[in-house]
Formats: C-alpha cells, sequence, structure tokens
C-alpha cells in the first residue's frame, strides 16, 4: 500500500471500486429519493471509517455470503 491503514478511507476504497452505488436518475420519483436517502445514510456512516479502524473492531470477525441459486446453478 502507498499509504499508511489509518489514512486510507474506507469511502475512497468505495468510491474507487464502485463508484455510486445507485445511478444518476432525473425525476426518479419516490424510489430514486429513497436509493438517494440510503447511499446518503452510508456515506455518513462511512466518514472517518479507515482500514486501520475495520481492523481494530473485530480482528477474527469473518462474513459468510449466502450463494446465489444462480451462482450455483454455473458451478
Amino acid at each position: 500500500m502507498a499509504k499508511p491503514p489509518e489514512s486510507v478511507l474506507v469511502k475512497e476504497i468505495l468510491d474507487i471500486v464502485g463508484g455510486s452505488t445507485t445511478p444518476e436518475v432525473k425525476n426518479a420519483g419516490p424510489i430514486g429519493d429513497v436509493l438517494l436517502r440510503r447511499d446518503q445514510a452510508v456515506q455518513k456512516a462511512l466518514e472517518g471509517t479507515t482500514l486501520k479502524s475495520l481492523i481494530g473492531e473485530s480482528p477474527s470477525t469473518i462474513l459468510s455470503f449466502p450463494h446465489s441459486r444462480l451462482s450455483a446453478q454455473s458451478r
């Protein structure tokens, strides 16, 4: 890494990897409003969260994500 973990913001990583979670759509109506509020809440929750803070919070946590039927069928 070019930067120490305490100076790498999780938000920066997610912005680089995935960009905005919701595409910009003009006049998206109520659904667009909900998605916008969701994205704003995520951005606020990530403020100040660094890689180091994630490691320090729970170093032994292992996440297991369920596989979708589609990915299971393609195996």
